[in-house]
């Protein structure tokens, strides 16, 4: 938790979540854990907006996926995202492209397509750079290299195309909250 006297606006928000992952990371390393995990909630005013806040972060933080590969600070997602996705995935449409775009990935074992997803989510999050992802996958950037590239292949896709790119990333993100089948 942390108060001001005034919103500190995105760039404060921002300040405040990179903070809250050096804390977790610095958590792991202490503990040795799998796995540290924290949520984030808004700026709020007052003892009523910090209960409001406290709550956003409690349930972006129970919206977490398992993930052992390090540390996963959650945003509470003001411009609801999550909401548009859920939304979105409710059409048929929408459910067979993910389903057809995924197929391939769980022909696989169950913790196979889960990691395949974990990279595939962190590659396309981190704009295609295996450097950052393997930073926050906590791999080296050429593992990424070779699992994106075993992805791409698997899923028979072009993933210089942006359109593809952003079509993975929406079924990857709709498979992690849950609302795919699995």
């Amino acid at each position: 938790m942390r108060s001001r006297r005034s919103d500190p606006g995105r760039e404060g928000a921002r300040e405040f979540q990179a903070t809250v992952q050096a804390v977790a990371a610095q958590l792991q390393r202490a503990w040795h854990a799998g796995g540290v995990a924290a949520g984030v909630g808004t700026a709020k005013e007052g003892v009523a907006g910090l209960r409001a806040s406290a709550a956003e972060a409690r349930a972006v933080l129970a919206g977490l996926t398992a993930d052992a590969a390090g540390t996963r600070v959650a945003v509470f997602d003001g411009a609801g995202l999550g909401r548009l996705l859920r939304d979105w995935y409710a059409s048929d449409s929408a459910q067979a492209a993910v389903a057809d775009l995924l197929a391939p990935l769980e022909r696989l074992r169950a913790d196979r397509a889960d990691e395949a997803v974990r990279t595939l989510t962190a590659w396309l999050e981190e704009g295609g750079s295996a450097v950052a992802a393997g930073q926050r996958l906590y791999l080296h950037r050429n593992t990424v290299r070779y699992r994106i590239t075993r992805l791409e292949r698997l899923l028979d896709l072009d993933l210089t195309d942006a359109d593809t790119r952003l079509s993975l990333l929406l079924a990857c993100r709709a498979r992690r909250l849950g609302v795919a089948a699995t």
